[in-house]
């Protein structure tokens, strides 16, 4: 299974006023929805653990990798593993998709 390692997207986020970045989404109206923060143009890239701020969900279709962005980003395994009724392992043993590590960093440009 593909892993996106090294795999990097443009996104937005809200600082969460201890040097890091919640409500990570593709979209500024998506980040805007979560609060009225100032949003913040972040990178986010798939690295590997302990190098991660943040995990999230690769989508796999027919137990592929599309190339899609990473959904359900959040600061803690615990908090991604909340939004599968049945539990990640179920969903990854259906070829659904993998869990990954980000590294989320705001963008300068």
């Amino acid at each position: 299974m593909d892993t996106g390692l090294g795999e990097t997207w443009e996104m937005y986020a809200h600082r969460d006023g201890k040097g890091g970045f919640r409500h990570v989404f593709g979209r500024k109206a998506q980040v805007a929805m979560t609060g009225p923060a100032e949003i913040v143009p972040v990178t986010v890239t798939i690295v590997p653990e302990p190098d991660n701020t943040h995990w999230a969900w690769l989508d796999y279709v027919y137990g592929e990798w599309n190339n899609l962005a990473p959904t359900m980003i959040w600061e803690s395994l615990f908090q991604l593993e909340m939004c599968f009724t049945y539990g990640m392992q179920a969903e990854i043993d259906l070829g659904r998709g993998i869990p990954v590590t980000l590294l989320v960093q705001e963008r300068t440009k």
